[in-house]
């Protein structure tokens, strides 16, 4: 204890007539503290509290890895403290968003010294994606993970095309990718797609132990380009693929006295009936592509067009095209006929809109993505006079021939 000044105190005591440190206000100390005097009076003084106290450990992170797998699978999770496990060790409570279908222990004790944990994540299958939060607390904190639990033969992770761009009356391959194997069985893929404008299978199936499916669609004949798309559904998961349905065409337009055209206007359209094919050569700078119509004979025609040599059948406009270049000229070429007609030697012109070549197969350079392109012919035997057209192709398997199968 330390002493203090009681002075004050003396003073409102005998200002009150109350007797303080004797038993008369007007004994000796009384007058001795008239006359001045203020003896030493101890007063209780509170205990220091000292600095405040320290907060206790906390959780600052939980992670399960993985956090996306399949159902029936145990994982493991992990817990990190805000520092080091007092001797007693810290608890840290577990919970189970869905305690149905994923388990973990009550709880788990980092052991002194220890700033880590682990636990074990104990699940069932499921029939669809489900997904829910895994979380610790410890010292007042909580902390989550949401883990995504997948049906058995994983969900769908893609829908592919070879082209964005269908060619009308073209077939095309279209792909289901799933995230993990199929199981036992399969796993049933359903597809559906815009009515009226693209044929699709209703079900497509991914074989046991495999993660890819493909299939063959087909576009129904267009007029002009139009969107379509095409949807795919499994263990509750869909993807779409968006797509444009190109017509595809040869059209041509002849001014009278061509002698090629004669001064006739057609086009042929891809359908059932009708065929068209062609190759590409010369490292993809070189197209040729036919169509026939068995049901009209006179809708047989040809289009063959080439970059110069050495280079690539790209988008830009192709002057001074001849049907027959000069050897050494550097020239590009045009040339087109049909219905058992064509120029000896011609002259002319030819643009490329727009190309696209997919892989190359058996000898031939490449196939067809998309190509678009205008022309105009004239034969050097009939002067004044003009072919003009264009060509319009899409997913053509360049090389073969709808009417071989291919």
């Amino acid at each position: 204890m330390r002493r203090v000044n009681a002075g004050p105190l003396l003073l409102v005591c005998l200002a009150l007539a109350i007797a303080c440190g004797g038993p008369d206000a007007t004994g000796p100390t009384a007058q001795g503290a008239a006359a001045g005097s203020q003896p030493p009076v101890s007063v209780p003084v509170p205990p220091d509290p000292g600095p405040p106290p320290v907060a206790g450990v906390t959780i600052t992170s939980l992670d399960v890895n993985p956090s996306v797998f399949i159902g029936g699978q145990n994982v493991q999770g992990t817990l990190t403290l805000s520092d080091a496990a007092p001797a007693e060790g810290t608890i840290v409570t577990l919970s189970s968003g869905n305690a149905t279908i994923a388990t973990v222990p009550p709880s788990i004790t980092v052991a002194a010294g220890a700033s880590t944990g682990r636990f074990q994540v104990q699940t069932q299958t499921v029939p669809t994606e489900t997904s829910f939060d895994i979380a610790g607390t410890a010292g007042g904190a909580t902390r989550a993970k949401t883990i995504r639990l997948m049906p058995p033969g994983g969900t769908l992770s893609a829908l592919l095309t070879a082209s964005d761009v269908i060619g009308a009356e073209q077939p095309i391959e279209l792909t289901a990718r799933l995230t993990a194997p199929a199981p036992a069985g399969g796993t049933r893929v359903t597809l559906t797609a815009d009515a009226g404008v693209l044929s699709v299978p209703p079900v497509l199936t991914v074989p046991e132990g495999g993660t890819n499916a493909t299939v063959t669609i087909t576009a129904r004949s267009v007029l002009s380009e139009t969107p379509a798309s095409i949807s795919a559904r499994t263990n509750g998961e869909s993807r779409t693929a968006a797509l444009r349905i190109w017509p595809v065409f040869i059209q041509i337009a002849s001014t009278t006295g061509d002698p090629v055209a004669r001064g006739r206007s057609f086009r042929v359209d891809a359908s059932p009936s009708a065929i068209f094919g062609g190759e590409m050569w010369d490292g993809n700078g070189r197209l040729q592509v036919s169509a026939n119509d068995p049901s009209d004979a006179s809708k047989w025609w040809a289009v063959i067009m080439a970059a110069p040599p050495g280079r690539p059948l790209v988008p830009g406009t192709y002057r001074d095209a001849r049907r027959i270049p000069p050897i050494g000229s550097g020239l590009p070429t045009l040339e087109v006929y049909g219905d058992g007609r064509g120029c000896n030697l011609s002259t002319g012109e030819f643009e490329v809109l727009e190309s696209a070549f997919g892989p190359g197969f058996g000898g031939y350079s490449g196939s067809i993505q998309r190509f678009r392109a205008t022309f105009k012919q004239t034969c050097t035997e009939a002067p004044g006079t003009q072919l003009t057209g264009e060509v319009r192709l899409a997913t053509i398997l360049m090389g073969c021939k709808k009417s071989r199968n291919c």
